[in-house]
Order: C-alpha cells, then structure tokens, then sequence
C-alpha cells in the first residue's frame, strides 16, 4: 500500500491551519506576559500619572504612613529609544521692500 499523498490545495490548507494555530498559541500567551509587569501604569498618556492615593486624615503627623514612591521602570526588554518631537514652521514672509 502506498502512503497517500497531498494535493497542493491539501498542502495550502494544512500550512494555514498551522499557522493559525500558532498564531493563536502566540496571541494566548501574549497577555500572561504582560501579567507579571505593573497593569496599573496607563502608557498611552505622557507624563505618566501616578496612582491615586487618599488623602490622609490623621491630625498628628507621627501616625501617618506616607503613601509609597511612585517610580516608574521599562518593561522588560523595551528598546532604548529617544523620540524628538520638532514643530514644523512655515519659512518667515519676505518683505515687498
């Protein structure tokens, strides 16, 4: 008995659904990585706020406990970039003189 043997358009369809697949896997784990970094710091808006603490109540400053420092760190393998920003201008007018 021979093996069988796949058609191209078998082929195409068993490479798409691999590739899906491992698509999908990659899509998955995605997020449980980005779990063990800090999820409460927003970086789409600059500067990046810091958490929101309640203001203290107590009268006498040796009871008070002072909120932790914020801090703000790179996730883990970010790139070492510097982003310049220039405002484009028109070129100064010239005189008719």
């Amino acid at each position: 008995m021979k093996p069988y043997r796949f058609n191209n358009c078998e082929r195409e369809i068993m490479r798409n659904k691999l590739t899906h697949a491992v698509l999908l896997a990659l899509l998955l784990c995605l997020p449980l990585a980005g779990l063990a970094q800090e999820a409460q710091v927003d970086r789409t808006e600059l500067p990046i706020k810091g958490p929101w603490y309640p203001p203290i109540t107590t009268l006498d400053a040796r009871d008070a406990k002072a909120p932790p420092i914020f801090e703000v760190k790179l996730p883990k393998g970010a790139p070492n970039v510097v982003v310049s920003m220039m405002l484009a201008s028109a070129p100064p007018a010239r005189s008719a003189a």
